[in-house]
């Protein structure tokens, strides 16, 4: 056979079906390599987003702190006023109980210090997104939460993963034990963080170890929220609350101890920081 002739052959032979097996599978390798990558890069994209907003959360806890005396629940952090939701058109809108409402902890702050708050408060001290939405069952950056004694649901904001942010504040007391902050004014001496769950939701467990639901379910009692909830909304309207707060009764040791690493293995005190390598937390203490 001539040079002609067999170039004739070879640039006719057609592919085998082996080989299009093998271009196929090197196809389907290269396009599971770049999910995987995109996926990695955009779960780390939603961690840098929630790290970034404890921080936030933190400067307007800070500034509130500074203009009023006390640290607020959450939910206040992105109000102008103490009732932003409150028309001048109509009268008729339910207002808050700021005594009752306003300690993060569930203690009365006094009448005295609510005239302090009312008029020393220059908020919004925190922007909360309503566009923004999470890998989870977040719209945008916010959650609804029952308010404990009050039967009032309210926007809470929440992480990129679609969970309640919250406050830690613990303090030690006179005999050397660690409680919760007893009051509006009391400082927390021993541990005061704000907190994110991270992408499993639960204080606790490294992301790349599953958790098995056993473990889940009673780290979820750990939480300083419980799933679930009905109330009224501001504008005395039935809502249903994705989440509910405690009250200063529910948090117990089990709680208090969940993030501040009291008999845990492996993790040292020093090892609290915005990221906690001890777990997928997301941990800003001051």
């Amino acid at each position: 056979m001539n040079s002609a002739k067999r170039r004739s052959v070879l640039t006719n032979r057609a592919f085998t079906l082996i080989e299009m097996f093998i271009v196929g599978a090197l196809i389907a390798l290269f396009a599971g390599i770049a999910i995987f990558n995109i996926q990695g890069q955009y779960l780390a994209n939603i961690r840098k987003i929630t790290i970034a907003e404890v921080r936030q959360i933190h400067s307007g806890l800070s500034f509130v702190k500074m203009d009023t005396g006390v640290f607020p629940k959450l939910n206040f952090l992105n109000k102008a006023l103490y009732h932003p939701e409150v028309s001048m058109l109509d009268q008729n809108v339910r207002q808050l109980n700021l005594r009752n409402d306003f300690d993060y902890m569930g203690y009365s702050i006094g009448l005295g210090l609510e005239s302090t708050i009312l008029s020393e408060w220059s908020g919004p001290y925190y922007s909360i997104s309503h566009t923004r939405r999470g890998v989870a069952r977040a719209i945008g950056g916010i959650v609804s939460m029952l308010l404990p004694n009050t039967g009032i649901v309210t926007d809470w904001p929440a992480d990129a993963y679609g969970e309640p942010y919250v406050l830690y504040l613990i303090r030690v007391d006179r005999t050397g034990a660690l409680e919760w902050v007893r009051s509006a004014t009391d400082e927390a001496t021993y541990f005061a963080a704000v907190v994110s769950y991270g992408r499993n939701r639960v204080p606790g467990y490294r992301p790349d170890i599953p958790i098995p639901q056993g473990d889940f379910n009673r780290l979820k009692n750990e939480r300083l929220y419980i799933e679930g909830g009905s109330g009224t909304d501001i504008y005395a309207r039935p809502r249903a609350a994705q989440y509910t707060a405690l009250t200063a009764a529910e948090y117990n040791q089990t709680r208090l101890e969940a993030l501040t690493k009291i008999g845990r293995t492996g993790i040292s005190e020093d090892e609290v920081g915005v990221i906690d390598p001890g777990s997928d937390d997301i941990i800003f203490e001051f």
